[in-house]
């Protein structure tokens, strides 16, 4: 989990916060695009969450923040991906495209961030566990239309930065609530949470992921409901190559390289378009 000032950051930090939220929009549109596991749009999140709270900095540029978000989606794909498709086509969506190498040395920039540890527990990882449950109580299709729905609100929460406040557990246990009627049975599930989150935590987190989907029904385009996660689709790219981006803007928790002058577009001999681009140093 990220802790309390990552929070704090994004509440006080607009750009990247906005940025984070296009993010998971476009891992909902990649994972319906190529049928990709849920646990894998999950793992994607964890990472960026993780890399931008070991990252803080005001020095967030656009094109950093989907380069991050492309490599932290490529490395989820190897862990749960038996076809993964090519590094070119999950770039589908995108703002900017970029190139193999780059997006390779990226990952090993957020593999090194988060200390190699890739298999983290998220909200998503309490959903087989709790279909398996009910399926001795359940019929398959009830079994399997309450996960798929279960799904959509976990995605939906992972929209808003206060749900980072809670647990995993606790947050997929309020998605149960949500859409599960049989109090019986949720009764009986919520014994899988420790004791000291059953209580107020699991009410609050509860009537948070009640206003987000009043919210997603009255404006999903604006609210990123995971049902219409192609307003994130931008036709027109702008090509990054390797030899034009130096990755040393991520040195450690405190230091960043600031993007002075952005990325500009120009016409190179080879017909492509390329960025041209100039970095000075920034302390957090």
């Amino acid at each position: 989990m990220t802790g309390p000032g990552y929070i704090d950051f994004l509440e006080s930090n607009a750009f990247v916060s906005t940025c984070r939220f296009k993010a998971i929009q476009w891992f909902i549109h990649s994972q319906r695009r190529f049928n990709f596991c849920m646990g894998t749009v999950f793992k994607a999140v964890n990472y960026v969450d993780r890399f931008i709270e070991t990252n803080q900095c005001n020095g967030w540029s656009y094109w950093m923040m989907e380069l991050l978000s492309l490599a932290s989606l490529s490395i989820a794909i190897k862990f749960g991906e038996t076809c993964p498709p090519s590094l070119h086509e999950i770039q589908d969506g995108l703002e900017s495209c970029f190139e193999a190498s780059l997006i390779q040395k990226m990952e090993l920039k957020i593999l090194r961030s988060l200390g190699w540890e890739l298999n983290s527990i998220t909200p998503h990882s309490y959903v087989e566990l709790i279909t398996w449950e009910l399926s001795s109580v359940m019929r398959p299709f009830v079994v399997d239309n309450l996960s798929s729905r279960l799904n959509d609100v976990l995605l939906a929460s992972s929209l808003d930065v206060k749900s980072l406040v809670y647990r995993p557990s606790v947050v997929a246990m309020s998605g149960l609530k949500c859409v599960l009627e049989d109090e019986e049975c949720l009764s009986y599930i919520t014994t899988f949470i420790p004791q000291d989150q059953q209580l107020e935590n699991l009410q609050s987190c509860y009537e948070l992921m009640q206003e987000i989907l009043v919210r997603c029904r009255k404006q999903p385009d604006a609210n990123g409901n995971p049902s219409s996660p192609d307003t994130v689709l931008i036709k027109e790219q702008v090509a990054i190559y390797e030899e034009q981006v130096d990755l040393s803007f991520i040195d450690g928790p405190n230091t960043l390289m600031l993007l002075t002058n952005g990325l500009k577009r120009k016409r190179g001999e080879d017909g492509h378009d390329h960025c041209v681009t100039k970095f000075n140093k920034c302390v957090n």
